[in-house]
């Protein structure tokens, strides 16, 4: 007995079309993996350069601001002045051992503070100016002048620098009293005083000046000047000191001029004498009165 199968194919021969559609979802695949990956190693390589350059500014703030490469090991201090040089060097110094907004060295190169280390001069010393500049890479140089019309003031037994401004600004040892070069007055009523506290009015300090620096060209004979009192800070009375031991007696209120005019004129008539006077007393106007 024989069997017989039929068989049917049913699949239909591809189109053009479709050959080309699949060909065209082919490609569209194959473009997608390829832009996927080129993406990939896009965003590798900015990743990358993105740490790199991290690091390399890292390190480079660190060679230009934190290592030794550019640190402040040398200084040259110059200028007119009597402080001390050891003492200005330990003023830069500890100014230079600290930082600025806590992470900021200022013994840096780039990063020093020119106003902060000036502003650590003033607050100790009185100058008329203070140069500070950089030579690259480790040295600081410094050059100051320290500030003219100092006077020194004496109350008890303790002494202090004051500058034109009456406000004292440092305490000085006795033995600084000796050849100074600058006024040196006395209070007479002995008041405790302490550093930037205002002392004398600004008439006292000009005439202490005038008399300090230019009483030769008043050319009064035989009148040198040793010191001053004064017996009250807001006195209009100053008192001059002499080799001799006299005192004279002047007053801010009168001419300067003035007084010193009429003193000259009754020394040169041979009305006082200096070796037997106590005092001569100018502040009357139109008067000389000595006893």
């Amino acid at each position: 007995m024989r069997r017989f199968f039929i068989t049917s194919n049913h699949s239909t021969p591809a189109t053009p079309a479709k050959i080309r559609r699949r060909s065209y979802l082919e490609k569209l695949r194959s473009k997608r993996s390829n832009e996927y990956l080129h993406e990939q190693a896009v965003s590798l390589r900015h990743r990358v350069f993105l740490y790199l350059s991290i690091v390399i500014l890292i390190y480079l703030i660190y060679l230009l601001f934190y290592s030794n490469a550019f640190k402040i090991k040398y200084l040259q201090v110059s200028g007119q002045s009597e402080i001390p040089i050891q003492e200005i060097e330990g003023v830069i110094w500890n100014s230079l051992n600290k930082n600025s907004w806590i992470i900021f060295p200022q013994d840096n190169y780039f990063l020093l503070s020119k106003k902060r280390l000036q502003r650590a001069f003033q607050k100790r010393y009185p100058l008329d100016d203070l140069v500070i500049n950089k030579q690259s890479p480790h040295t600081l140089i410094v050059k100051l002048t320290e500030r003219s019309g100092q006077f020194i003031w004496v109350t008890g037994e303790r002494s202090y620098f004051f500058n034109s401004e009456g406000k004292i600004f440092k305490e000085i040892m006795a033995k600084e009293l000796v050849n100074t070069g600058r006024p040196v007055i006395y209070d007479e009523a002995n008041n405790t005083v302490n550093v930037n506290d205002q002392i004398l009015s600004l008439p006292l300090i000009n005439m202490i000046a005038e008399l300090y620096q230019h009483l030769d060209k008043y050319e009064i004979p035989n009148i040198k000047i040793t010191s001053f009192k004064i017996n009250s800070s807001q006195a209009n009375i100053l008192k001059i000191i002499t080799p001799q031991g006299f005192e004279i007696h002047l007053n801010t209120n009168l001419s300067l001029a003035d007084q010193l005019y009429r003193l000259k004129r009754s020394l040169e008539a041979g009305k006082i004498d200096l070796n037997k006077v106590q005092y001569i007393n100018l502040r009357i106007e139109n008067q000389v009165i000595y006893k």
